[in-house]
């Protein structure tokens, strides 16, 4: 099943800096937490491959 994806496009000027810290942590915890997973670095590696095929 091939999936249709949409843009989504963010003016990062208008997120208060408070909140793109809290982002940014978030996101950092995250990534940490997948890759001491067993298969994590295998999992985000995939991901990243199969953006950049549909990015071009």
């Amino acid at each position: 099943m091939e999936r249709e994806y949409s843009s989504i496009h963010i003016n990062t000027k208008e997120i208060p800096a408070h909140t793109a810290d809290y982002l940014a942590a978030a996101t950092l915890d995250l990534i940490h937490h997948i890759l001491k997973q067993p298969g994590g670095r295998a999992a985000i590696d995939a991901k990243i491959a199969e953006r950049k095929e549909r990015m071009g």
